[in-house]
């Protein structure tokens, strides 16, 4: 950016039929007086001459209508700035006329933007990269009484631009950042805009796509003989190995229930052993002696601590092996489901498959084969719509990602 200095104001208001002239020192410039004598709305005048309206005027000052002429200086260069309400005239330092605009985002703006080097550039709402109004360059440098509790908030009407722009001035304005960011910052969403756009017009074209495909049942009848009997046969082909896999899918869940059923005994007999093995052992708690007599054979039998550990360790080891029997069964439970759902999909493909032979076998009609023909040709021109709408979508994001490194790069240098 260029070094900007405020030499003079003329403000003439025909209305009031009177005029003011100020000039402005090159250094500092402290303007002091009674309230309500009009010191803001000087301020605010040389502002308003460069495009930067702002947010709250006097109303006394626009009933005046006042026509503003601002000489500043840019560089040691002299320039000067006419605004008589929506027109703006530009004169160099010979006071030759080298701009007339009656437009400020369009017009004004990006002539002062090329004077004061203030190239950067941001997405508007209509997501189209812009030069930034005045109003937004000059933003950081004015803060008046009203806009103390809402910084960045002096102008009016900064509603163009979308998405964090506050940010990106202030990063600007300090150097954070160069121009080239922005514009690439800008690109980018732009380019993801257009992405957000072009995915909306593939969901049509797929909507479009599943219909002909309802429509058309996916196969689709051909005028030549040849090519209807190889459909034939490669429908004949797939049903063969689609029955084939059947086979093998109905085999393997007979012997996963086998396999269930044995389990299931498995885990009866270990309740069973576990439940004895308990009683046994509550038996031998409640006999106070250190021997007990078989009442079978009569045989004597230690009724130690380490006959009752034994039996506790059994009953434990019984409880291990009933737990692994569980999670066992629960395993193999998934697998029968899994395979009772691929042998379910395997019946409806091998039902779509009869269904497409049948209604191959009945007399192929000449409305019937123009009517797929055409359909044909549109979904062969809808899905060359899809495969570009894709390739657009891919080459927006290798844009996307160049833009980023480009911006890294920027971050590396600031």
């Amino acid at each position: 950016m260029q070094r900007l200095i405020f030499k003079e104001i003329k403000i003439l208001s025909r209305n009031e039929q009177r005029a003011r002239k100020v000039k402005f020192h090159p250094k500092m410039n402290l303007i002091k007086g009674e309230n309500h004598v009009g010191k803001s709305s000087l301020i605010k005048s040389i502002y308003y001459t460069l495009g930067a309206t702002p947010n709250i005027m006097h109303p006394k000052w626009v009933e005046a209508e006042p026509i503003c002429l601002l000489t500043f200086a840019i560089d040691g260069v002299e320039y000067s700035v006419l605004r008589r309400k929506s027109l703006f005239v530009v004169y160099n330092s010979a006071k030759e006329c080298i701009g007339t605009f009656d437009k400020i985002t369009d017009g004004l703006g990006p002539f002062l933007s090329k004077l004061l080097k203030y190239n950067i550039e941001l997405p508007n709402k209509e997501n189209r990269l812009i030069t930034p109004p005045p109003a937004y360059f000059f933003l950081p440098f004015y803060v008046d009484q009203d806009s103390w509790y809402n910084p960045l908030s002096s102008f009016a009407r900064l509603t163009q631009l979308k998405g964090t722009w506050k940010t990106s001035m202030l990063h600007f304005h300090t150097g954070i950042k160069p121009n080239e960011y922005y514009h690439a910052k800008g690109k980018i969403e732009i380019i993801k805009d257009g992405n957000r756009q072009l995915e909306s017009q593939m969901n049509v074209s797929k909507n479009v796509m599943n219909k002909l495909n309802e429509q058309m049942n996916v196969m689709v009848l051909d005028a030549d003989l040849n090519s209807f009997k190889k459909e034939i046969d490669e429908l004949l082909e797939q049903f063969e190995q689609l029955k084939e896999k059947g086979e093998i899918l109905k085999r393997n869940i007979v012997d996963l229930n086998s396999e269930k059923i044995h389990l299931h005994k498995h885990i009866k007999l270990l309740e069973k052993s576990i439940h004895e093995l308990n009683d046994d052992y509550k038996y031998a708690l409640d006999i106070p002696n250190e021997e007990i007599d078989c009442p079978t054979c009569g045989a004597v039998y230690s009724n130690s601590f380490v006959e009752r550990f034994s039996i506790a360790k059994d009953e434990d080891r019984c409880h291990d092996l009933l737990t692994e029997t569980k999670m066992s069964l629960r395993e193999l439970e998934s697998k029968i489901q899994n395979e009772y759902k691929i042998y379910e999909e395997h019946v409806f493909e091998s039902n779509r498959i009869l269904s497409l032979l049948e209604n191959k076998k009945g007399e192929v009609h000449l409305k019937d084969i123009i009517q797929n023909e055409g359909k044909k040709n549109l979904k062969s021109i809808v899905q060359e719509e899809l495969d570009e709408l894709r390739n657009q979508i891919v080459s927006n994001e290798v844009s996307i990602s160049e833009l980023k490194e480009e911006m890294k790069s920027y971050k590396t240098q600031g």
